[in-house]
């Protein structure tokens, strides 16, 4: 493993270019529009035998803001503290905690009927993909579910490169991961895939994006 894919060189990166980021971070609707349109979100509620409820790497808190709004018990964590302080903002009734993906460590285990992470694990290495799924293990109450989404078409290469977006010179660590790969380490993580896709989505915007979803069970 090289310099940049180091845990503590990703982590940083990716904790500075989302405090850069702050209030131009925008995705978390768009993300959860494409769920919504292709049924993926409906699927994961459905499967759902309670109402506490984990999003790791939170973002802007949309995803959490809707859930919240729907009557369920949220927490959300995210490496990036403006992330945090935003997040705040709007939700309100929710536990918001600057913790990153392989920190999960530091929540009670077997605490929640459902887990979803939407675009995060393209920021983590193998190493810490493997951490991150064996503690979504953990914390998952028996019967819980987890959401895991992820795409491989935002940018062409791996490892450390611009970030693309609205402020220059900013940076950040992307892994395009494959489905089998992650499929592979889900299993061996104990985790059970119940469902998966890969959902080809253009917007009436003309936005194009190719997200993997999969949908699982503790084994």
């Amino acid at each position: 493993m090289n310099k940049n894919d180091n845990k503590d060189f990703v982590i940083e990166t990716n904790r500075i270019c989302y405090n850069r980021l702050g209030e131009l971070y925008e995705d978390g609707l768009h993300d959860l529009r494409i769920l919504i349109d292709t049924g993926s979100w409906q699927d994961f509620i459905d499967s759902l035998d309670g109402k506490k409820i984990l999003n790791v790497g939170c973002g802007h808190g949309d995803v959490s803001k809707v859930l919240l709004d729907d009557g369920y018990q949220v927490t959300n964590t995210d490496l990036s503290d403006e992330m945090i302080r935003i997040v705040k903002k709007k939700c309100l009734k929710a536990n918001n905690l600057v913790i990153g993906a392989t920190e999960l460590d530091k929540l009670e285990a077997n605490d929640f009927d459902g887990v979803l992470a939407i675009h995060l694990i393209q920021h983590l290495n193998k190493d810490m993909l493997i951490d991150f799924l064996k503690q979504v293990h953990n914390l998952l109450a028996d019967d819980g579910k987890f959401l895991l989404v992820f795409t491989n078409t935002c940018y062409e290469k791996d490892g450390y490169q611009p970030e693309g977006g609205p402020i220059e010179d900013n940076m950040i660590w992307w892994f395009k991961w494959k489905i089998e790969d992650v499929i592979s380490l889900i299993v061996k993580s104990h985790l059970k895939p119940t469902s998966i896709r890969m959902q080809k989505y253009i917007d009436k915007d003309g936005g194009y994006m190719e997200p993997f979803v999969i949908i699982c069970e503790r084994d």
